[in-house]
């Protein structure tokens, strides 16, 4: 899976999952897209443990650290309200 940037030309993440996994994408994980990093996130479903999170996160070093920490600290506040497994 992955996110190509839309903002500007270029860029984007991508993150690879082997088919054999029982996965979803998460776009509700992910960061604004005009935020300070670009992000995709899955949740691999596990049959005798407790679901984990996968993402991949990319910030530019142009972008805004500080409002890069309350982007992240948004989506790790997400994660642990489900109480899985990152």
């Amino acid at each position: 899976m992955h996110k190509l940037r839309v903002t500007r030309v270029g860029g984007g993440v991508g993150l690879c999952i082997a088919e054999l996994l029982n996965y979803k994408e998460r776009p509700d994980l992910a960061f604004p897209v005009d935020g300070s990093a670009e992000s995709v996130f899955a949740e691999v479903n596990r049959t005798k443990q407790k679901n984990e999170i996968v993402g991949i996160f990319y910030r530019p070093p142009h972008s805004n650290f500080i409002e890069f920490l309350c982007d992240l600290d948004q989506v790790l506040g997400k994660i642990d309200r489900e109480n899985k497994l990152v």
